[in-house]
């Protein structure tokens, strides 16, 4: 849980200063339960421990006594898979912001199946832009991972049905879209469909004339009339800044795999894989 691990020890070396602190005001007591249970709730939005939560819950769902939640552990479990669930809720989400999303996570995932390749290293799974359908990818997100967990938390929380209704419009809209984007995929060109009257993906800025936001094949990062065309953080996830030496700051790492980005931590954060002291 690499990241996982990093985004605890990220906001606990935050507090280390006075103003960021939120436990400043209650007893260490109180802080020491409070920061044990934040671990464990960002540590269980690791996708490895997806289905065993989804069926744990599932499990406890079945008794009358977990619903009265008189145990602190299953709050904590039901704490756990509503984190979890916020952390992939980009498919739940109402069609033109799910697409949006979509852009920019795929656009996101290409590049560094790119760089995989360009380094000869096997490339991850559906970051491939030759072999994998964008469509077909949401699909199968939605169909395992997404709706099987809203659905049970839907059984706690009623109102989450509105979440459901989403993932079901979203999975019809790019059931449509399956066909034209295997095309589209053959030649690295696949592009994001946009729905009617949503506003275009700002996520990357190579639009063509019907709204759809392109996934650049990464030969054109080299075409300078490309590049003259493109927005800066598109230069800037490529390592190609443009204007003032300063905007070097505002880098994208995009394109780097996690362990060159886990190995350049922002100043003040401890080390990925180990979460800091409590706070005093």
């Amino acid at each position: 849980s690499v990241l996982e691990n990093h985004h605890a020890s990220a906001a606990f070396s935050l507090m280390q200063t006075e103003s960021y602190n939120i436990f400043l005001n209650i007893s260490s007591e109180s802080a020491a339960k409070l920061r044990s249970e934040i671990i464990e709730v960002v540590l269980a939005t690791d996708m490895a421990q997806h289905f065993a939560k989804v069926a744990q819950v599932k499990t406890k769902l079945s008794t009358e006594e977990f619903m009265a939640f008189d145990h602190a552990e299953d709050k904590l479990l039901m704490m756990k898979l509503v984190l979890h669930a916020c952390d992939i809720s980009n498919a739940a989400k109402p069609l033109p912001l799910c697409a949006e999303w979509v852009c920019r996570v795929m656009t996101e995932f290409f590049l560094q199946g790119d760089k995989e390749k360009e380094l000869d290293l096997p490339v991850s799974q559906l970051m491939d832009r030759r072999s994998t359908n964008i469509a077909k990818a949401q699909i199968g997100f939605i169909d395992i991972l997404v709706m099987p967990m809203f659905a049970e938390i839907c059984r706690v929380l009623p109102p989450v049905s509105e979440l459901t209704d989403n993932l079901a419009k979203n999975k019809a809209f790019w059931q449509t879209q399956t066909e034209e984007m295997e095309k589209e995929m053959l030649h690295e060109t696949q592009r994001i469909p946009m729905p009617d009257g949503s506003k275009k993906s700002t996520a990357h800025p190579k639009l063509v004339g019907d709204g759809r936001a392109s996934l650049v094949p990464m030969s054109l990062y080299n075409d300078q009339r490309f590049l003259a065309n493109s927005d800066w953080e598109i230069k800037m996830a490529e390592g190609k800044p443009s204007g003032a030496a300063g905007q070097g700051s505002r880098q994208s790492v995009v394109a780097q795999p996690v362990s060159q980005r886990m190995e350049s931590p922002e100043p003040g954060v401890d080390v990925p894989g180990r979460v800091p002291a409590p706070v005093s």
